[in-house]
């Protein structure tokens, strides 16, 4: 009971936060990009249990995910990473201005 107590003050709170605007800014000034490649990865799916519950035959998913692109904005007192296009992390070095024009000395 503690437990489902707990658990759903932290995801109350959680959503709170999202709701707040606690995240990347949608433009600012780069400070760090980053990129990673997409990749192949190895999942199991159960197809059978045992009568206590437990797993006893597995059948192997192959997954991908896709290569993603990230930068890392400081707009005031807001700062966070946020993905973006190949193009969109193409068209910036670090240093640069994100976005819409504006007020870009607010960093």
């Amino acid at each position: 009971m503690k437990i489902k107590l707990i658990a759903s003050v932290v995801g109350a709170f959680a959503i709170a936060l999202t709701l707040a605007g606690c995240g990347a800014p949608s433009e600012g000034k780069v400070h760090d990009k980053s990129y990673s490649e997409g990749y192949y990865y190895t999942t199991n799916i159960c197809a059978a249990y045992d009568k206590n519950g437990f797993c006893t035959v597995n059948i192997p998913q192959q997954n991908y995910s896709p290569p993603s692109w990230s930068l890392d904005l400081y707009n005031g007192d807001k700062h966070g990473w946020k993905g973006v296009t190949e193009q969109e992390y193409n068209s910036v070095k670090v240093g640069d201005w994100y976005g819409t024009e504006g007020d870009e000395n607010n960093f």
